[in-house]
């Protein structure tokens, strides 16, 4: 998983060090990614773990002694 960034949701600190990193950076692919964001999220690598998740807020998956969770 490579992951995703997205500069509207980083503090106004992060972005000014991403673009700055993004000026300095001589790879032009990798500057741009840097200034205006990238997403690498591999869905297939996650799936299970979204899954889990899912069945869990659904109530749907056990503890460790088969009990359902309950919120």
């Amino acid at each position: 998983m490579r992951g995703r960034q997205n500069p509207k949701e980083l503090t106004w600190y992060d972005r000014l060090m991403l673009i700055v990193g993004g000026l300095k950076n001589p790879d032009p692919v990798a500057s741009r990614e840097e200034q205006k964001g990238f997403n690498y999220m591999d869905r297939s690598s996650i799936g299970p773990i979204v899954e889990m998740v899912e069945q869990w807020g659904n109530g749907k998956a056990g503890n460790k002694s088969g009990d359902s969770i309950s919120r």
